[in-house]
Order: C-alpha cells, then sequence, then structure tokens
C-alpha cells in the first residue's frame, strides 16, 4: 500500500443509470475521504506546492493542506516524493447531465486541481466566457466545441470574499 496513486491506467466498463433522478458518474475515490461527509475532504484538495513558503498565509476561512510539502514524510514507505504536496480524495472519471428537453446533453471529465487556493490566487469571476466560439478561451478544438467553464468553480465553500 504506498500513499499515493502516482500513475497509471483507469479501464473501466460500466452501465449507465438514465431516467429522471439519476446522476450518472464514475469517480475514483481515495481513501482518504468519506463519501458525503464534506468534512473529511476538507483539506486534502491536491495542492502540490513545490516550496514551503512562509509568506503563503491562508485566511482563517481556507483550510490549510493536510498533506504537504512542508511535512516530514516517511518517504520510502508513504511513496511521497519530496516537496509534493498530496490530497486528491475524488477524481471525477465521467460524469453525464441531460439538462432542460431540447438543450444538449453533456459529459464532463475533470481534472480538480486546488478549488482550496487562497482568494488572491484565482481569476476575476466576470469576463468569463458563455460558451465556446465567441470569448472562448480554447480555439482550434476538434472535439469539445460547445464546451463551457463553470464560473462557479472557484467559488464556495472555500475563498468566497
Amino acid at each position: 500500500n504506498k500513499f499515493c496513486f502516482t500513475g497509471g491506467i483507469l479501464e473501466f466498463k460500466a452501465r449507465q443509470p438514465r431516467g429522471a433522478g439519476y446522476w450518472p458518474a464514475l469517480w475514483a475515490f481515495g481513501n482518504l475521504g468519506r463519501a458525503v461527509y464534506q468534512n473529511s475532504n476538507t483539506g486534502l484538495w491536491p495542492w502540490s506546492y513545490d516550496q514551503c513558503d512562509d509568506d503563503l498565509v491562508l485566511p482563517p476561512t481556507d483550510p490549510p493542506q493536510r498533506i504537504s510539502a512542508c511535512m516530514d514524510h516517511d518517504l520510502e514507505k508513504e511513496g511521497l516524493h519530496p516537496f509534493q504536496g498530496r490530497g486528491a480524495t475524488e477524481l471525477d472519471v465521467l460524469e453525464g447531465a441531460v439538462t432542460n428537453e431540447g438543450v444538449d446533453s453533456y459529459v464532463v471529465g475533470s481534472l480538480q486541481l486546488s478549488p482550496g487556493v487562497p482568494s488572491y490566487f484565482k481569476p476575476p469571476m466576470f469576463g468569463f466566457p458563455t460558451a465556446s466560439g465567441q470569448g472562448s478561451w480554447y480555439t482550434g478544438l476538434e472535439f469539445g466545441t460547445r464546451g463551457k467553464p463553470n464560473n462557479g468553480w472557484y467559488g464556495p465553500p472555500w475563498g468566497s470574499d
């Protein structure tokens, strides 16, 4: 048992539910947190600072990273690397959603990186593109051309000013 999943291939075969009231999804959920118990995930998002910065002061409302680069780890036993924080308790492989009738369905595969960053690291909440094309951050895409950002991503529970 190593402390972290450090690489590899995740392969799955699944039959997803359909119909009202279902949220089809495939998640990899680590043993650090507990499903539906939000406090078990607090401070465990995958922040990966490569140095211990004493000047980086988090506001009291921002939880500290529980397993950080600044801690003294048994690197050989736990499988950690020096100066590398760990803590991704949930990796979203696939999420599907159907919105109102007549509006397209969509599939989400997410890489969740530090929603718990200090508020002064976050992009401004204005000026988010509403859809691809005009105002999109991404151009020249062959797939995923109808994507749009989740402009609430950097919001609660950590960091609303």
